[in-house]
């Protein structure tokens, strides 16, 4: 009992501290790189400007919730620590990440403003990823329509980015590579220590 508890506590400071450093990092971009360009993007050029940011927002708050539920239900709180430590990682990638290659905000109108949603960093997208990964902690699960609702908001997430400008494409793709890759190599290697018996 006493080890479960060390390992809960560990994941939840490591995820605290994670989105800290992953919030701190948004923050400061701007104050590092004053005047970031925005790049072109081909799909901006094939598709139209329909400013609902706001939606992608939204959508992150929905999965956020909608994953909460699908984590305290059916004993799957068993693997608070594993995805605990998986968001942590990408988070802390995407705090590195957004400084190699910093690019400006092709749509610099904030969707909602929320203080906890903090606008900055174009690569990877922290929206995309962490959707991504909620659809990714879905998918070995037993309950089809918790996979389809995922995909679904995740699909909806995507178009929104792009159709608002929210981010550029390639911040898209690289979120699901580096999310995925994320999942995969914890799942195989070190999940078995950070789900709870």
């Amino acid at each position: 009992m006493k080890k479960r508890w060390v390992i809960v506590s560990l994941a939840l400071a490591f995820f605290i501290f994670s989105m800290a450093v992953a919030s701190f990092a948004d923050i400061n971009l701007y104050k590092v790189y004053p005047n970031l360009p925005v790049a072109q993007d081909f799909l901006f050029n094939y598709t139209p400007f329909i400013n609902i940011l706001w939606l992608a927002d939204i959508i992150l708050i929905l999965s956020v919730v909608s994953f909460l539920f699908f984590m305290f239900s059916k004993k799957r709180i068993k693997n608070f620590p594993f995805y605990a430590v998986v968001i942590g990682i990408y988070n802390l990638l995407r705090a590195a990440f957004i400084y190699l290659t910093p690019l400006g905000n092709p749509h610099p109108i904030p969707g909602l403003n929320l203080a906890f949603l903090p606008n900055g960093g174009m690569f990877p997208s922290g929206h995309i990823g962490t959707v991504f990964l909620f659809f990714l902690f879905a998918l070995k699960d037993k309950s089809k329509n918790w996979k389809i609702y995922f995909l679904i908001l995740l699909i909806i997430e995507v178009a929104s980015m792009i159709l608002s400008r929210g981010h550029y494409s390639i911040d898209l793709i690289g979120a699901l590579f580096i999310a995925f890759a994320v999942w995969k190599i914890t799942e195989e290697h070190f999940k078995k220590n950070l789900v709870l018996r």
